[in-house]
C-alpha cells in the first residue's frame, strides 16, 4: 500500500513537469523531459498525459456571435499592430468583441474595435502575431443584458473558432454585472424574483452537457461562495451589481479543468429578460493544453 502510494505521488510531481504524453510500460514509467527520473511499475501498459504548469494562459469574453467575415490583407503586427482590413459586405460595428483565427499557424487573437473607416479596422490590442489574407475573423457583443425569454441568447467562447488545432483547458469563470438599483439576495441581480428559467453555463461538442443554472443571487453566492455585492454607498465601489467567481481547477474548488477542442464550445445561456441590467459581461480563463 505504501508502494502504491508513493507511485501515485510521483505520478502527480511529473503532472506538473511536461505536456507530453508518456508510456508506462510493465517496467518503467519516466519523465519525458528527464528520461533518467522514472519509476518502476508492474502494472501493464497504459497512457499517461501530463499537464503542463507553462502551456500559455488565455483570457476571453464570452461572445455572442453575430458575423463571421474574413482578412482582406495580410497583417503586420510590427509596423502597424492596431490595424486589419477585413473584406466588404460585413456588418462589424465600433466596440464589437473580435476574435482572428489562424489555421496554419494555431494562433488567434482577441481584441475589441475602437474605430471603423471603410474596411479598416483600429482595435484596442495591438496584434500579438501576423495573420493573413483570408484568415477568419468573428465579431459579436459581449454584454449578456439582454432578453432571452422568446428565444434564448447564446454567449460562447471557440464561438467563430473554425477549428483551430488548439484545446483550451478552462480553470475559472468570473462574472460582472451592473444593476441600477441595490440588489437583495432573492433578486438576480436587481431584477426582483429572480429570474424564471435562469442562467445556464453548459459545454457543446455535439452534444450538451448543461453544468449550472442560476435563478437569483443567493444561488450564486451558495454555489461559488466566492461572489461580492456592488454597493453605491460604499466609497471604494461607487456602483451597483455585483462580481463573482466560478473556479473549476484545484482540490478545494471542483478539481477538475473544462476542457473544450476544436469544434467544441463553452456557452452561457440567457433564457430570461435581462435587459432591465445595466452590463453584464463573463470572462473565461485557464491555458492552452497544446
Amino acid at each position: 500500500m505504501k508502494k502504491i502510494f508513493l507511485i501515485m505521488l510521483s505520478l502527480l510531481f511529473l503532472a506538473g513537469c511536461s505536456d507530453t504524453a508518456i508510456t508506462i510500460d510493465e517496467n518503467l514509467v519516466c519523465d519525458p523531459i528527464n528520461e533518467d527520473d522514472c519509476i518502476e511499475v508492474k502494472n501493464g501498459n497504459a497512457q499517461v498525459n501530463m499537464g503542463d504548469q507553462t502551456t500559455p494562459p488565455f483570457f476571453i469574453k464570452a461572445s455572442q456571435v453575430t458575423g463571421v467575415t474574413s482578412l482582406a490583407a495580410n497583417t503586420n503586427m510590427t509596423s502597424d499592430p492596431y490595424t486589419v482590413i477585413i473584406n466588404v459586405g460585413s456588418t462589424i460595428a465600433v466596440g464589437d468583441y473580435i476574435g482572428i483565427f489562424n489555421i496554419n499557424n494555431s494562433r488567434f487573437y482577441v481584441g475589441t474595435v475602437l474605430n471603423l473607416v471603410g474596411t479598416t479596422l483600429t482595435l484596442d490590442t495591438p496584434l500579438d502575431s501576423n495573420f493573413k489574407t483570408n484568415d477568419v475573423l468573428g465579431f459579436g457583443f459581449t454584454n449578456w443584458a439582454v432578453d432571452g425569454s422568446t428565444t434564448p441568447q447564446i454567449f460562447s467562447v471557440r464561438g467563430a473558432d473554425p477549428q483551430l488545432n488548439i484545446t483550451l483547458d478552462i480553470t475559472r469563470v468570473l462574472f460582472t454585472c451592473l444593476t441600477s438599483t441595490a440588489l437583495q439576495l432573492t433578486d438576480f441581480g436587481d431584477i426582483a424574483g429572480g429570474l424564471t428559467r435562469g442562467l445556464v453555463l453548459r459545454r457543446v461538442d455535439g452534444t450538451i452537457q448543461n453544468y449550472v443554472n442560476f435563478k437569483n443571487n443567493i444561488e450564486m453566492k451558495g454555489w461559488m461562495l466566492d461572489w461580492e455585492n456592488l454597493d453605491d454607498s460604499n466609497p471604494g465601489q461607487g456602483l451597483h451589481g455585483f462580481v463573482a467567481r466560478l473556479t473549476f481547477a484545484g482540490q478545494e474548488k471542483l478539481g477538475v479543468a473544462t476542457r473544450i477542442g476544436p469544434g467544441e464550445e463553452f456557452q452561457l445561456l440567457v433564457q430570461d429578460p435581462l435587459q432591465s441590467l445595466l452590463s453584464c459581461e463573463m470572462m473565461v480563463e485557464g491555458h492552452q493544453t497544446n
